[in-house]
Parts: structure tokens; C-alpha cells; sequence
């Protein structure tokens, strides 16, 4: 194997020294849009809850962790979003009628309590085709064609000297790609920033924000122009071993963008690589163009399916790649989707479900004015409402949901009841219908985090949920297990 040594330059307090294997090494840059009319980058506050930065500044003490959903915002700040998946197109779906080309038999028409609940079909997803036009592009790049991934989950790590800002936006990072890929391939985040060592360390990705000028011989190697870089090791197989995801804050015009140029780096240290925008136009892995043009922070459809099926369908070291390396595949999604509190004309309601797709099942959650529980109260808060789920066979899930916070200490207990299953790719039927899912109930203990809750114990799984309204009327959140995916939402009692 071919070693290239990169001259000992200086990142952030440290010092690295980056090798190359089997032609994985150098850099994978992403370069500054084009020249040409762009739009106006957004202010300071246009992407936060409560000028903190931008949307996904919520829990920012670090509660949760890296398999927990992503939390996300609109550009005005109105509205929150737990999870990673794009449901543009159910929501639209839903407002405007199904037609027999685009959307299946469907409605919210069954009341379980308080909630409404239903189900739909939705063509919102990637073809076969389409995805193995990516691959094949993606196999190709740097003329090795083969498909590369890890032999089993890297772990996620500063560089020493990080901020809290830094570690923050790659923890999001992190989950963004987290909601795509499947269960068994979550990648870890570990806490401990790392000491420099003039190595790419096996089983690792590290981050750096540092200024493109303290990057290895100033991005010498394909990055003399990029906002972004990333350095990796793989062996001939096409196995990834390190990578090294670099970003320079000061030439990004947004903390928004920086989150999607730290993506793009992170893709790359996970194997993929630089497409033709000409050839994939739907992807985030092009050399140059303006990223996050998108109202959420969430990957595009074909990112997050070349995601999945990279880590659950697709041989690793493949090269010459055809449909039958995907198996049984489909751009058709199931959603079942529940709405709470909802009052004609008026945007109040918590809207919350899972999306399944390819094997694939995915939890969220939607509502207006987020907002922080206050600390410092006595007495104690209760919310009641409704989960609704999937399995990974897509068979949907509902059951009860309530929850309790300690105003003093902001821990609590959060409770799944009665509940039920229904037959796979259908919506769930009127209560007391479905065969019990499991022994019927989850229980977690929870804490709350400025504005969200996160799981701290109790039954496997994680929640990431969120406070709404002026006074917390509402919650919102997810559930993500291995064996179900599922969103869920209360209103104060």
C-alpha cells in the first residue's frame, strides 16, 4: 500500500500528522459556491429558539446522546422538528387529497382519546435507479470503484481545544446522520476531546474547526479552496479505518451552513464521496455549490438512502453494482401520523408519527413556540396524550402517553400504556382492536434541558422531546428503539 505523510502543521492547539493507505488518503474538499446570485444569508437569530444561535441549539448542557434525534426549526423560528426525515411531502399529502399516482388509501380519521390518528402511503422516497446512480458515481470517485464503508461504527471526537459551540454542531451533525443509518449502525460520540498525536487513530473520526491556513500544508491536496475537508485511511477493500473532518468557521457565512459543510465532511470520512451535480443533482456530496438552501436542517432523501443502504443492503468493497445488491426496494413510504389539540384555522396542534421505508422506520414531531421550562419552580407538571409508532415490519403502534416533571429538579418519569398493534402498512384501528405490542408498556425516567427532554434511564430506547407554547401547554417528542419508532405528544393537565 501506498503511504503519503503530510508535513507536521499545526490545528488548533495540537499538531497532526496524516497518512494516507491505499490511496484513501488527502483531501476531500468542499469549495465555496459558485460565483452568481445567491441568497442573503440569514440573521444572526433567524435559526434559533431563544437566540441561542440557530434551531438546534436546544439542550445545549449535553444531555442525550449521539443516537438521540436531531432537533431542528424553521427559518422564523416558529415551529420545532424532532428528527432527521423529511415529511414535506406527507404534510403536503395530507393537506391536498390523495390522487391513486401519489398517495394510497389514507386519512386521519380514528380518535384514540384526545388525538387523531391515521395512516398514508406517500411516493416521497428514492428510486432503485436513482440510487444506484449515486452508488456507482460514488464507487467511482478516485478511480478505486469500489462502494467504502467501516467494518463496524466509528466513534465521533473533538480535537482538544474545542468549543461548546463546536461540540454541539458536530453532536447534531452526528444525530442528523444517526436518523438515517440503521440501528445497528449508530455512530458514537465520545465526550473526552482528544489529544493530538500526529496520527489518524483506527476506530475514530475526529473534528476540528480551524481556519483552512492551519489545515495539513494549508489544504495542500485538493482543499486549497474548501471551507471544508476531510482525510481519511482505508485499506484495498474498500474498508474505512480513520478520518480526520476539518472546517473552517470563518469562511462559512452562517452557523446554519457550517452544521451542512460539517455533514458533507462527515459523509466523506464514512465513505462517500465527490458525485457530478450534472449526474446526482439531489445530493449534499457535490466539490462546490451553497448547502443548506432547505427551511430544516435534514439530509436530502438520497443522501439518507445511500446512508441506509450502504450500512444494510450493499456488499462492502462492491464496485460494479446492479438491483438485485439492493434487494426488494421502493421509493413508496408508510407514515402513520397522529395530531393533538388540533383547532381548525389555528397553529397550535403537535403533530407527530413515524415514517417507514425499505425496512427503514423513523420517529418525529412538529408544533409551534418552543419554549424553555422554567427552573427554580416547586410543585410538580403533567402532560397526557398519545404515541404512535412502527415496527421495522411496519406494523403500526399506538398506546397512551403521560409524563411528569419535578418543576424543582427538572427530572421526571415518562410512561407508554396500552399498547396495541395493528397489520403491517395499515393505519391503527379504534382502541381496544389491536393485539398488545410486547408486555403493552414503556417506562423512562427523564430530564429536561432548556427547552427539550431527553430519556435518563428505564426501558431501552431513547426520547428526545420538546416543551410548547408559552407555558409548556404541550410536549412533543420521539421514541427509537430497535423494534419501534414512534412520536408522541401531550397536553399540560
Amino acid at each position: 500500500m501506498k503511504t503519503r505523510t503530510v508535513p507536521l502543521v499545526a490545528i488548533a492547539v495540537g499538531f497532526f500528522v496524516l497518512s494516507s493507505c491505499g490511496g484513501g488518503g488527502g483531501g476531500s474538499g468542499l469549495t465555496q459556491p459558485p460565483s452568481g446570485p445567491q441568497s442573503p444569508p440569514p440573521s444572526a437569530n433567524a435559526y434559533d429558539f431563544n437566540r441561542d444561535g440557530y434551531t438546534n441549539r436546544v439542550g445545549t448542557s449535553g444531555a442525550g446522546t449521539a443516537s438521540n434525534e436531531p432537533l431542528n426549526g424553521d427559518p422564523a423560528a416558529n415551529v420545532a422538528f424532532v428528527g432527521g426525515v423529511n415529511v414535506t411531502q406527507m404534510f403536503t399529502e395530507l393537506q391536498r387529497g390523495c390522487t391513486p399516482q401519489r398517495c394510497y388509501p389514507s386519512s386521519i380519521d380514528t380518535r384514540h382519546g384526545g388525538a387523531e390518528v391515521g395512516a398514508l402511503r406517500v411516493r416521497d422516497g428514492v428510486t432503485a435507479s436513482e440510487l444506484l446512480a449515486y452508488l456507482r458515481a460514488d464507487a467511482a470517485f478516485r478511480d478505486i470503484n469500489l462502494v467504502k464503508r467501516w467494518s463496524a461504527p466509528p466513534t465521533v471526537r473533538m480535537i482538544q481545544g474545542a468549543t461548546a459551540d463546536d461540540v454541539f454542531d458536530t453532536l447534531n451533525a452526528v444525530r442528523l446522520i444517526n436518523s438515517a443509518l440503521p440501528a445497528d449502525w449508530q455512530l458514537r460520540f465520545d465526550d473526552r476531546q482528544a489529544a493530538p498525536d500526529g496520527q489518524l487513530n483506527p476506530g475514530y473520526i475526529e473534528v476540528a474547526f480551524a481556519p483552512r491556513e492551519e489545515w495539513p500544508d494549508g489544504g495542500a491536496g485538493g482543499c486549497e479552496q474548501a471551507v471544508g475537508c476531510a482525510y481519511t485511511d482505508y485499506a484495498r477493500n474498500g474498508r474505512m479505518t480513520a478520518g480526520l473532518a476539518l472546517v473552517d468557521p470563518g469562511r462559512v457565512t452562517s452557523e446554519r451552513k457550517r452544521v451542512f459543510v460539517l455533514l458533507h465532511e462527515l459523509l466523506h470520512t464514512l465513505g462517500r464521496g465527490h458525485v457530478s451535480p450534472s449526474a446526482v443533482p439531489n445530493t449534499i456530496m457535490h466539490a462546490a455549490g451553497d448547502l443548506g438552501v432547505s427551511d430544516f436542517l435534514i439530509l436530502s432523501e438520497l443522501d439518507e438512502a445511500a446512508l441506509f443502504a450502504v450500512h444494510d443492503r450493499v456488499i462492502v468493497g462492491t464496485g460494479r453494482l446492479d438491483a438485485n445488491d439492493l434487494g426488494p426496494w421502493s421509493d413508496v413510504s408508510t407514515h402513520v401520523v397522529g395530531r393533538l389539540g388540533y383547532v381548525p384555522g389555528r397553529q397550535e396542534a403537535v403533530v407527530f408519527g413515524a415514517a417507514w421505508q425499505n425496512g427503514n422506520v423513523r420517529p418525529w414531531a412538529a408544533a409551534p413556540n418552543p419554549t424553555e421550562l422554567p427552573r427554580g419552580l416547586s410543585g410538580s407538571a403533567s402532560w397526557a396524550g398519545r404515541m404512535i409508532g412502527m415496527t421495522p415490519a411496519a406494523e403500526a403502534v399506538a398506546g397512551g402517553m403521560d409524563m411528569t416533571i419535578q418543576l424543582a429538579s427538572l427530572q421526571g418519569t415518562l410512561a407508554f400504556t396500552g399498547l396495541e398493534k395493528w397489520a403491517a402498512h395499515t393505519g391503527p384501528g379504534t382502541l381496544g382492536t389491536g393485539a398488545q405490542w410486547g408486555d403493552g408498556d414503556l417506562h423512562y425516567r427523564i430530564a429536561a434541558d432548556r427547552e427539550a427532554f431527553f430519556e435518563t434511564g428505564g426501558d431501552a430506547g431513547e426520547i428526545t422531546g420538546v416543551f410548547f407554547g408559552s407555558r409548556q401547554e404541550k410536549v412533543g417528542g420521539t421514541l427509537r428503539r430497535t423494534d419501534l419508532a414512534a412520536g408522541f405528544a401531550g397536553a399540560r393537565q
